[in-house]
């Protein structure tokens, strides 16, 4: 919410004052990263890295070589990203573990559609408008 709040206001404020609230942002955001730094081991942090470059970088490969349109893929995938939010809404008042661990996987199905189809959307925006 800073981020977008940060864009709307930056070429409305002095150069200074911009400066210094990126600034400002920057800090703030690495304070609350580094949380993650302290629950995990670094090995740990890696993996997940790799492993998200490697299934975008896959699911972007697909969604721009397959001739398969995405659009319904897209659709669907947003109706359950908002499926997926509701979701966990409720879960943070039940706490159910076994919930958690169905979301996760469904947010990865989700995501990974959705960079397919937003890859193939990027694709064929781009070629429509060389056309041009």
């Amino acid at each position: 919410m800073a981020a977008i709040s940060i864009v709307a206001f930056i070429r409305r404020i002095p150069n200074n004052l911009a400066e210094i609230t990126f600034a400002l942002y920057c800090f703030l955001t690495g304070l609350t990263l580094s949380v993650i730094f302290l629950a995990f081991s670094i090995t740990s942090i890696a993996y997940v890295i790799v492993i998200t470059a490697a299934m975008f970088g896959f699911m972007s490969i697909y969604g721009y070589v397959t001739k398969t349109d995405l659009t319904s893929v897209g659709n669907i995938a947003t109706m359950a990203l908002f499926g997926i939010i509701l979701a966990l809404v409720v879960n943070l008042f039940i706490g159910n573990s076994v919930l958690d661990t169905i979301l996760s996987i469904l947010g990865v199905i989700v995501f990974s559609g959705l960079t397919a189809y937003d890859t193939q959307n990027i694709k064929n925006t781009c070629i429509v408008m060389v056309i041009l």
